[in-house]
């Protein structure tokens, strides 16, 4: 699922292969993240979340992931959906299932105000503030080839 760029019946939103093992990959670290958040770290220039919902959605057509409420400003939260959304992540990040951790079932129903905290603590750590000179920014994401190619941006 992961590799199949076609967009169709496996992949109707046209989600990238980058992108969906990248939510993947997130989701397996960081149990549950909202659209908003994953579009922060993993696309940070993007100004819209729209592919990443795009990816979500091509994700949870194949049971990979679920989302299970909303939170206080009715973002949607998601997380890794059983064994196989574990495994999915896994193999992205190279690890085993019995080193994954859960996969938070249940913990958007209630608006997901603490794990949402502890995903954005994790944002500004890997973001740095947004504030000129603000400390933080430990971490530096850069855009796979394939998005490269797509949006035109130059190799950095």
């Amino acid at each position: 699922m992961v590799g199949d760029d076609a967009v169709g019946a496996g992949n109707p939103s046209g989600s990238t292969t980058s992108l969906r093992a990248d939510v993947l990959a997130v989701l397996g670290v960081l149990k549950v993240a909202t659209a908003d958040q994953l579009q922060r770290l993993l696309r940070p220039g993007a100004t819209s979340n729209k592919a990443i919902r795009q990816a979500l959605g091509d994700v949870a057509l194949h049971g990979l992931v679920a989302s299970d409420g909303t939170t206080a400003a009715w973002h949607k939260t998601w997380r890794l959906e059983g064994a196989a959304g574990l495994d999915a992540a896994g193999q992205v990040l190279g690890m085993v299932r019995s080193e994954m951790g859960g996969t938070a079932r249940g913990a958007g129903r209630t608006g997901a105000p603490h794990v949402t905290a502890i995903t954005e603590t994790v944002l500004a750590f890997v973001l740095g503030g947004t504030v000129p000179g603000a400390v933080g920014g430990v971490g530096t994401l850069m855009p796979h080839e394939e998005d490269r190619a797509r949006t035109g941006a130059a190799p950095q």
